[in-house]
């Protein structure tokens, strides 16, 4: 049920408010789920260790993390903009580089270098099938990861309107994301994209979002940017 009301999330007894394009709403609140494929355990485990390695850091340590942590703006759900936590973003660079501490946050916040001009998929009838993204400027020392939404209704006109993005991963057990060289153009996706969907059919909508992937000079550690792009890909 659409409201007028102020920007709201979370669940009050049996009654769950929320947003999408159409703006504010509440529906029935549903029992969660908690699925345990063997990505989400690793992710899981991950992020425990990632929050217990925190506590171990020394008192410099985390107040750099939290210093870094307010340069950073993030936009949450409701379209309100906040800074994360220093914890926040240690577990993100620990759960990037499994097993490794990082002590001392990126020297700088990166910039984005990356230009995506289009993305193309192309039918198997009339050739062989791809699925590639063409690249204006290219990146050559960084690497992304590319997220995707899968095939949707053409409906799906807005980023924000995503429920789910899958990570497009590196192998089919689905476990690892993908690191993709955006060193030259047009790169190709289809293999990893089909470890999660099968052919997309004419009318789908894909969304896809790219996250760099840098490496900081000072903690020599792979660091998401918190600055990502979208791209529509309609399928003719």
């Amino acid at each position: 049920m659409l409201i007028l009301d102020v920007p709201q999330s979370g669940s009050v007894a049996g009654v769950t408010s929320s947003r999408n394009r159409f703006g504010q709403y509440r529906r029935t609140r549903a029992v969660p789920v908690q699925p345990r494929t063997p990505k989400q355990t690793v992710n899981r485990a991950l992020l425990t260790a990632g929050s217990s390695a925190w506590r171990t850091l020394s008192d410099p340590s985390r107040t750099a993390w939290n210093d870094y942590a307010i340069q950073i703006i993030r936009t949450g759900r409701l379209g309100s903009s906040y800074n994360p936590t220093g914890a926040a973003l240690f577990s993100g660079a620990f759960v990037l580089n499994p097993g490794t501490v990082i002590n001392d946050p990126p020297s700088a916040l990166p910039t984005y270098v990356l230009s995506i001009s289009g993305m193309t998929y192309t039918d198997p009838t009339p050739g062989p099938e791809a699925l590639t993204v063409d690249i204006g400027t290219t990146s050559l020392d960084n690497t992304f990861i590319i997220e995707t939404s899968g095939p949707l209704s053409p409906g799906v006109t807005s980023a924000a309107a995503v429920r789910r993005w899958r990570t497009l991963p590196s192998a089919a057990d689905n476990l690892l994301p993908n690191r993709f060289n955006m060193s030259a153009s047009p790169v190709a996706l289809l293999t990893q994209y089909k470890y999660l969907f099968p052919s997309p059919v004419s009318g789908n909508t894909i969304w896809f979002r790219f996250r760099e992937v840098f490496n900081d000079g000072v903690s020599s550690a792979s660091i998401t940017n918190t600055l990502f792009q979208t791209f529509r890909l309609v399928i003719a």
